[in-house]
């Protein structure tokens, strides 16, 4: 099968943060450790790794993108392990419990409260540990095996993996140079200071140029809940790209018809090639 070909051709490796949890790194290679390419960190791999990788795939075929590495992140064993993990690892530290109860994910959190029987501390908060460990040990390990090029990393993100990409917006120091974030709302997770517009405005000016490219669909955008805080996560990243245009070139797009989960293929499949078009159409070249 054409499909299990291309997926013969990544490989896994695994690595230990350093609060003692295990991740894997599964990587796709399309031109087999050509240096010096770019490289695409695919957060919640469990979900969208295998989208991304025929995505790259098929616009490489056809000729519309230089394929960038593909590496996908995910905490060790089972779907609901990662369920549970990626939620502590994406959201940041919250205001209070009082906070956390009254955020509109609230029902989510006290069933995987209930269900895991941990307490909100060791379910949410630890997103500055993951940022961390992205750029302290996944990516030195992902360019000891693939020797990207380090001003070319691109991050992908979906909902709770789209807002953890405003960590390294927020951080004097910011690996990446391109994003592809989808759904991303804002206030979810009843954190301190839901003004992430304010926040972004104050920290921009320190860090690197950098391009985003960010969809939603637009069934989300109807929910009664959550429509306004995605709606003010689009807002957010347009008043930075107009503050600052010379540090971030920011494009959008809401996919009409699309919702929260139906949107993760044709934001990948957009978000690749706007951010690794070969400026030429597979069209144009019959």
């Amino acid at each position: 099968m054409l499909a299990s070909g291309i997926f013969m051709q990544t490989r896994t490796i695994e690595l230990s943060s350093k609060e003692g949890d295990v991740y894997e790194i599964a990587l796709y290679d399309a031109e087999n450790r050509v240096p010096d390419r770019p490289l695409l960190l695919v957060l919640d791999a469990p979900y969208l790794f295998g989208t991304v990788v025929e995505t790259v795939f098929i616009q490489a075929v056809a000729d519309e993108i230089e394929p960038p590495i593909v590496a996908g992140l995910a905490v060790k064993g089972s779907l609901t392990d990662h369920a549970t993990q990626r939620v502590r690892d994406y959201t940041p530290a919250f205001a209070s419990k009082d906070a956390v109860r009254q955020s509109i994910v609230w029902p989510m959190i006290d069933a995987l409260r209930r269900n895991t029987g941990r307490d909100l501390g060791d379910l949410l908060g630890g997103a500055q540990a993951f940022r961390e460990f992205i750029c302290e040990r996944a990516l030195p390990a992902i360019h000891a095996e693939c020797r990207y090029a380090p001003d070319e990393i691109g991050l992908l993100g979906h909902s709770a993996s789209g807002v953890f990409g405003h960590h390294f917006l927020l951080a004097d120091e910011n690996p990446f140079s391109r994003m592809i974030l989808g759904s991303v709302g804002v206030g979810w997770y009843g954190e301190p200071d839901i003004n992430l517009e304010k926040h972004l405005l104050r920290h921009k000016a320190t860090t690197s140029p950098i391009q985003i490219f960010q969809g939603v669909g637009a069934e989300e955008l109807y929910h009664p809940a959550f429509g306004p805080t995605l709606e003010a996560g689009l807002g957010a990243l347009k008043k930075l790209a107009d503050t600052f245009p010379d540090k971030l070139q920011l494009t959008q797009k809401v996919f009409d018809g699309e919702t929260h989960a139906s949107v993760m293929a044709p934001l990948v499949a957009a978000g690749v090639r706007s951010h690794y078009g070969a400026g030429r159409s597979f069209m144009d070249a019959l």
